[in-house]
């Protein structure tokens, strides 16, 4: 279809569910046999009961709050995404110097697929000192397993912004991982090594069995990601309305994967231009969420994509903001960690902050006038929610900033789901 430009309209439903009582992604694509120079769009953000009357005004050009419609340029579809964007949203995600994720990644990874769920993703109930107690979706009775066999498990809703709530799930891991390689445990081992674990496989014997003669592990092991669980890694919920970045220090998460899991980065130890700390932050950023809901698939609840596929490209810029964006970033983990609820106001300065450093870094034409400002404000302050207080009552740190957003490209980039900007 590309290479003949055939396709002349596409109108998207995005999110909007077109048949009443099925959840379906609906699109319309007009195709003929001549060679079409652009492509006229239409993005349907919401029907509200009265589709004849959006599909009426596809040929204006025209953007609300209920749809937008322009021509896109085939320039935007490659091999594996169609990416319908004005020309200068083009230029924002296209017209970049900086290196990808890619780049710096020494692997994106989806999560786990155990298989047979229920047995092995458990609800952890109590912690004690080697074991703990868990209730399991087969089983009426809670009971005691190894906490050695056991993993953090976090689904989607779990991994949050700047950190993972990890007190809710568990997960059997029957698996040795070394740096060099990695096997199954034989049922002997579990036996012998996880005496309560084996008890627990043996008693639901019946429903693993006709899985195959390893019934005791998962269903798809993937070599790399087993590795790359038990490494430090950045995680991020596979699907969300918004980046949902945190920071797995010690290696000791696992996520499903699917639409309720999460993706992972492990950075290249040979690579030292970025941190963890960084790439959190820059992933977390209104910028990066932008670039994201412009390239992935939408899906219900107007959440998108973060897999591979979609954040592997994205430009990570580097500059001199790099360092303070890292000490915001460990300063929110810690404000996360404290308790989201009394450091929401200061936690979301610092983020907005975060926001408009990467804008000067990514968009040159800034300089490095806020970076300056901000470095003057909290020069000495270790305090997190202190230096939010000061760049909350910071007169310059507003102007410069009101002065950034009349910038035609990051008022877009910075509109449209507007965080509430406290300074």
């Amino acid at each position: 279809l590309k290479e003949e430009q055939s396709v002349s309209k596409v109108i998207d439903f995005t999110d909007q569910q077109v048949f009443k009582g099925l959840t379906t992604y609906t699109m319309i694509l007009f195709v003929n046999k001549k060679r079409n120079d652009k492509i006229r769009y239409a993005e349907i953000d919401e029907i509200d009961g009265n589709i004849r009357e959006r599909l009426s005004k596809v040929h204006k050009d025209i953007e609300n709050g209920q749809m937008r419609a322009f021509d896109a340029s085939y320039e935007n579809l490659t091999a594996e995404t169609w990416t319908f964007i004005p020309k200068i949203e083009s230029e924002i995600l296209n017209d970049s110097d900086f290196n990808d994720l890619d780049a710096y990644a020494e692997s994106i990874y989806q999560g786990v697929v155990p298989g047979e769920n229920p047995f092995f993703i458990l609800d952890l109930e109590e912690r004690k000192e080697d074991t703990c107690i868990v209730s399991s979706d087969l089983e009426e009775e809670k009971f005691e397993i190894e906490q050695d066999i056991c993993k953090i498990l976090c689904k989607g809703e779990a991994l949050k912004r700047w950190g993972a709530d990890k007190d809710d799930k568990v997960i059997v891991y029957p698996y040795e991982v070394t740096e060099e390689d990695w096997r199954l445990l034989s049922r002997d081992e579990i036996a012998e090594k996880y005496p309560k674990a084996w008890m627990y496989f043996e008693r639901n014997k019946d429903t693993l069995e006709d899985r195959g003669d390893d019934w005791h592990g998962f269903n798809t092991v993937r070599p790399n990601n087993i590795h790359n669980f038990n490494k430090k890694k950045a995680v991020v919920a596979y699907l969300s309305n918004r980046s949902k970045m945190s920071l797995d220090r010690e290696g000791e998460i696992i996520m499903p994967d699917g639409a309720s899991g999460g993706v992972g980065v492990t950075l290249d130890e040979a690579v030292e231009d970025v941190s963890y700390q960084f790439i959190v932050a820059l992933i977390n950023s209104r910028l990066f969420e932008w670039m994201v809901e412009k390239t992935s698939s939408g899906f219900k609840g107007n959440s998108f994509a973060y897999t591979k596929k979609y954040i592997k490209n994205k430009p990570v810029p580097t500059g001199n903001q790099q360092k303070q964006i890292e000490i915001l970033s460990e300063d929110l983990m810690n404000l996360a960690e404290d308790s989201r609820k009394e450091n929401e106001e200061d936690m979301r300065v610092l983020e907005n902050l975060i926001d408009f450093l990467v804008y000067e870094m990514y968009f040159d034409k800034f300089g490095s006038s806020l970076l300056e400002e901000v470095k003057e404000i909290i020069s000495g302050i270790s305090d997190p929610n202190e230096k939010a207080r000061k760049i909350r009552g910071s007169s310059e740190v507003e102007k410069i900033v009101a002065d950034m957003e009349e910038d035609e490209k990051i008022e877009i980039v910075d509109s449209g789901k507007l965080r509430d900007k406290t300074w």
